[in-house]
């Protein structure tokens, strides 16, 4: 998947749920919210079987792309790690300040369109 297609799936993604992915106790970003099916930014652009996982192992508060999560993806034939940077640029969009204008920044970094 292309940057700008990551990119695509989570900017949307979040849009379209209603806003951010966060743990009811703590308001962190959380990969997934098993009680309201709300993903963070890359939470999106994970297969949702991965996010869920990293909920029900009871690590959803992970604060940047870890090389845990890039073993995981690779462990499963999915090599997210040449794009660990700039899934990090995605999550720390979501994790803080106002989305929109986040991505707007994280698409002008990385040479992309923000989609309409």
């Amino acid at each position: 998947m292309t940057h700008q297609g990551m990119f695509n799936r989570a900017y949307r993604g979040v849009l379209a749920q209603g806003g951010k992915a966060t743990h009811p106790n703590t308001s962190r970003c959380v990969y997934f919210d098993p009680k309201t099916n709300r993903r963070c930014g890359v939470g999106h652009v994970l297969p949702l079987p991965i996010a869920k996982a990293w909920a029900e192992r009871g690590e959803p508060e992970i604060f940047s792309v870890s090389l845990r999560v890039v073993e995981d993806l690779k462990g499963m034939g999915l090599d997210y790690g040449e794009h660990s940077e700039f899934l990090e640029s995605l999550q720390l969009a979501h994790d803080s300040g106002d989305f929109k204008e986040n991505m707007t920044l994280v698409a002008k970094k990385w040479g992309l369109e923000v989609p309409s």
